[in-house]
């Protein structure tokens, strides 16, 4: 999508983040090497650990090469992402300010949101420690609201994000929309990775349901079905039917449905090295 624009925040234990500041200074001075206040508050040593945040960002192989470096400096080093998170904010433009691309999107997060939860894990079987703290489900309040308000495409785009703002300590952050120095979308239940090609499923997946969202393809009333139904995103159980049939709706070709539902199963080889999943 051309008017597509993101940004991550990778966070990471064990390791110094003076070291960590020296190196991204060195080459990549447009990054941010900072201090991570969830990580301080739980380390012994408040010096080892902190957050990288990226500038805004275009989906680019340049960018996605630039990430795994950065991966691959703090792998080399020892660092650990072992109870961080990996969030990543896409630009609200991308809705292009319509309420039936933004309500339709809502729709299917909610209806999905068990099986984006798991997905999220990454290369982990179970979610972080602080996730239900930090980046909490909206999908019931969500049900409530679309229920209760009768909700319809016609309600303007401003309206609907102050209705669906739950705040910040969310899995979808909307608190962050309308604001011009961050006007973004935030995805805030990926568990923390320093493995590139996790950063590149986990936002290919955010980018997919916006893409899909605007799609004339969208199925109306499957969704709606699945609206209907309710599931416990804390059991971590899986939902393999389900999760195929969103694969179906997202996705533009088998390799990123395999893909996806790998990640989902959490089907995976260990290989001593990185390797850049180029789609």
């Amino acid at each position: 999508m051309e008017n597509l624009t993101f940004g991550i925040e990778i966070e990471y234990r064990d390791l110094l983040q003076s070291l960590v500041t020296e190196y991204i200074n060195a080459n990549y001075p447009i990054w941010y090497s900072k201090t991570e206040d969830a990580i301080t508050k739980t380390s012994t040593d408040p010096s080892l650990g902190g957050e990288i945040s990226s500038p805004i960002l275009t989906n680019t192989l340049n960018t996605w090469e630039d990430i795994e470096s950065i991966c691959a400096f703090l792998t080399t080093h020892h660092a650990s992402s072992l109870n961080t998170g990996a969030h990543i904010h896409i630009g609200a433009n991308i809705f292009e300010n319509n309420s039936r691309y933004f309500l339709r999107f809502l729709k299917l997060w909610t209806a999905y949101e068990h099986i984006i939860y798991r997905f999220s894990y990454g290369e982990y079987a179970y979610a972080r420690d602080t996730l239900f703290v930090y980046a909490k489900p909206v999908s019931s309040e969500y049900k409530r609201l679309i229920k209760s308000l009768n909700l319809t495409y016609q309600d303007k785009f401003a309206n609907l994000k102050f209705i669906f703002n739950l705040g910040k300590k969310r899995g979808l952050n909307l608190s962050n929309m309308g604001n011009p120095d961050k006007d973004t979308i935030e995805f805030r239940t990926p568990n923390g990775t320093l493995n590139p090609n996790i950063w590149y499923n986990n936002f290919n997946l955010f980018k997919s349901l916006i893409e899909y969202a605007k799609s004339e393809n969208y199925n109306e009333d499957l969704i709606n079905f699945r609206l209907s139904q309710t599931y416990d995103v804390l059991d971590n159980k899986i939902y393999f039917e389900q999760a195929m049939e969103l694969g179906d709706l997202i996705f533009k070709t088998e390799r990123e449905k395999l893909v996806f539902l790998r990640q989902y199963l959490k089907d995976f080889k260990e290989e001593k090295e990185y390797k850049l999943v180029r789609f």
